[in-house]
């Protein structure tokens, strides 16, 4: 799968993934990295502080000229239950990324640095280098 700054890979021997939302692997197809601090937002639940750290994500690929879809890597902190989230926010994650899906990595903390904080994201984006 193709997106225009990336492409989705599924290594042989490996299960298929990207229907559960992203890719073991994405190559760069050229364009300027973006790195994405931690992106954090105060909510009610697990699923609406993913939200609305997505929606964070977007704006600082917006401010290098892109857009969330151009994520090729994203790490997901968490104080719940990782599977929980993921499922939670399986429409969020495809409305706001698209497709392909970034290569994703989930892990569960026992804190973040602020205790309203259930969810934290990173995440490098590629965009066009004639954007930034």
């Amino acid at each position: 799968m193709v997106n225009g700054s990336h492409r989705s890979l599924a290594p042989s021997g490996l299960r298929e993934v990207r229907d559960r939302g992203y890719s073991h692997a994405v190559a760069s197809v050229g364009g300027c990295l973006v790195h994405i601090a931690g992106q954090v937002a105060e909510g009610p639940t697990a699923a609406e502080q993913a939200e609305a750290a997505l929606l964070a994500v977007d704006a600082c690929c917006q401010a290098a000229g892109g857009s969330a879809r151009d994520v090729v890597s994203m790490t997901w902190f968490t104080t719940e239950d990782v599977v929980g989230l993921w499922e939670a926010t399986t429409e969020a994650r495809g409305r706001i990324l698209g497709s392909p899906p970034p290569a994703a990595t989930s892990v569960r903390v026992v804190a973040l640095a602020d205790p309203r904080y259930l969810v934290e994201i990173t995440a490098v984006a590629v965009v066009d280098a004639g954007n930034v």
